[in-house]
């Protein structure tokens, strides 16, 4: 037999050893199990996110001098306090993550009144300078204003605030966040100036729930303007009954409530491209079919209207995996919907058209589009020379919703995979794509969040999928080892653990305890299909 049938039949052979081996079977089956538990009666999965420090310091410094609000205060300070000794042992674990570690930092010690703080928040402003992303002088502004409003000891520190950066595009919660900050920085108090009118607007566009699109960092902000400014008390009061009733049982405040949709879509998605498994998905596709938007597209959780590209791309995605022909409907509208994120450049942002095209939610919208590849063969082409051209020598992507770089990889990766035909360019993305991955797996199978970094579920989940998808005999070695930890990592209740690694909005960290599992299942379902066409050859 030549040498390299030779080596081919030991592959295969590896595949066949591993995925007929019990122990897959049984983590599939246990990681099901465990995100079902979670399943609502709305027949979606729902998981609340977890507290955070930034938005816990800013609702203390709301409710501090209210007396209907001293318990939840007391639960407040306690939660900042904890975090207050825990962060400080700790440090910061990434560098995406220093930017997160200072501003929470700072927001924390300012809300206990720590003293010698100043430090702390002139390191917001050093770690904000050098993150390098289109939104760094915006979110500078913002924390500058903050910080200097609630914390006159400190406004000699940021006397020199960062300059506003123009808002070509803005998504609702940009804009009314920055209204808010404007409202909190401002001197000016008459009737009728601009102060005023951005108050009142703040106050017609609460929500009926009293959030402002369940955006957490938002609604605390506008609360301070308006108690600041002493506007519109029955709005403050209804905002103030919102944040308490999302106060978690730590005594903190969320980032965002929950992600259910996009939950809900990407534990669907995972769950139907598993061979050969018959689960009843159809609640969770009916939840997300009710959740789409008159625009046709989604939001990240019922009842918020501010819709995004990449819960569109997903929810659509599971529902084209899952009932092609019972959800024709909404698949059709979603993949009209996406092409409004379209930029000139050929890439999609999140938000909003003219924003910053972004890695992996240009790969989201290609997976989308590709499924009609006929019919938006320009669009696909245009996508892939953009992710060519935004891609770094060592085939990585600028991080815009995680901290690792294997996420945007990752999906590119899958994203190219679906696309018909086997073009040069998309064979040179895919290479430096895989050989990243492969240069940066560590020697027990995993991968970390930062190269040279210990490894994690999330990483390696990542890491799976991105090279389950690019399936060429040099991965196969990378994929089983990859495997091989995962299972290692599983808990006995199907679950799996990761430190947090989402961003909203970057690059602040929030945790949902569920991602890590859902992750880790799309990963064994990519295992599963890979090596089932695999073992056809």
């Amino acid at each position: 037999m030549p040498p390299e049938r030779h080596a081919r039949s030991r592959q295969v052979a590896a595949f066949a050893a591993i995925s007929g081996h019990a122990d897959l079977d049984r983590a599939i089956h246990a990681a099901t199990r465990h995100l079902f538990a979670h399943q609502a009666s709305t027949g979606g999965l729902h998981r609340p996110c977890a507290s955070r420090a930034i938005e816990s310091a800013l609702t203390l410094h709301l409710l501090r001098d209210l007396p209907a609000y001293a318990d939840h205060a007391a639960r407040l300070r306690e939660f900042c306090r904890g975090f207050w000794k825990t962060a400080n042992r700790r440090g910061p674990a990434h560098p995406l993550g220093d930017v997160d570690h200072a501003v929470s930092m700072a927001l924390v010690a300012v809300a206990l009144g720590v003293p010698e703080r100043r430090p702390l928040v002139e390191a917001v402003h050093t770690r904000l300078a050098a993150f390098a992303h289109p939104s760094r002088l915006r979110k500078g502004h913002v924390f500058a204003v903050l910080l200097a409003a609630l914390d006159p000891e400190t406004s000699l520190a940021v006397s020199q605030r960062p300059r506003r950066a123009p808002a070509a595009v803005d998504q609702t919660w940009t804009r009314l966040l920055r209204l808010a900050v404007d409202a909190m920085g401002s001197t000016r108090e008459p009737r009728g100036d601009a102060t005023t009118r951005a108050l009142d607007e703040l106050g017609a566009t609460q929500g009926p729930d009293g959030s402002w699109e369940s955006h957490m960092l938002l609604t605390v902000v506008a609360l301070l303007a308006l108690k600041r400014r002493g506007r519109h008390p029955d709005v403050l009061d209804r905002g103030i009954r919102f944040l308490v009733r999302e106060m978690r049982a730590d005594g903190g405040v969320p980032f965002v409530p929950d992600v259910d949709v996009w939950l809900t879509a990407l534990a669907g998605f995972s769950m139907a491209r598993l061979p050969g498994a018959k689960l009843d998905l159809e609640p969770l596709a009916e939840y997300i079919a009710r959740q789409q938007l008159a625009s046709g597209a989604w939001a990240f959780r019922s009842g918020v209207q501010t819709a995004d590209a990449d819960d569109t791309g997903m929810c659509v995605s599971f529902l084209n995996c899952w009932q092609p022909m019972v959800y024709a409907w909404q698949i059709d509208r979603g993949r009209r919907a996406l092409l409004q994120f379209r930029n000139a450049d050929g890439g999609f942002s999140t938000y909003a058209k003219g924003a910053p095209s972004e890695a992996e939610i240009t790969a989201r919208a290609i997976t989308v589009l590709a499924a009609r590849a006929r019919r938006h063969c320009s669009e696909l082409d245009a996508a892939v020379r953009w992710l060519e051209a935004a891609q770094r020598p060592d085939g990585t992507y600028r991080l815009e919703w995680t901290l690792c770089p294997c996420y945007p990889i990752a999906q590119v990766l899958s994203a190219l995979a679906v696309l018909p035909g086997d073009g040069e360019r998309p064979r040179r993305i895919r290479d430096r794509c895989t050989q990243h991955f492969v240069a940066s797996q560590n020697a027990d199978g995993g991968w970390g969040a930062v190269d040279d970094g210990r490894s994690q579920v999330l990483p390696t989940a990542y890491g799976l999928i991105g090279l389950c998808a690019a399936r060429g005999p040099a991965t196969d070695g990378p994929v089983l080892a990859g495997v091989e930890y995962l299972l290692a990592q599983q808990r006995a209740d199907g679950g799996f653990d990761s430190p947090a690694d989402a961003l909203g909005p970057r690059p602040f960290v929030f945790e949902m305890d569920l991602f890590p599992t859902a992750y880790a299942l799309m990963a064994l379902a990519s295992f599963a299909g890979a090596r089932t066409s695999r073992l056809r050859v």
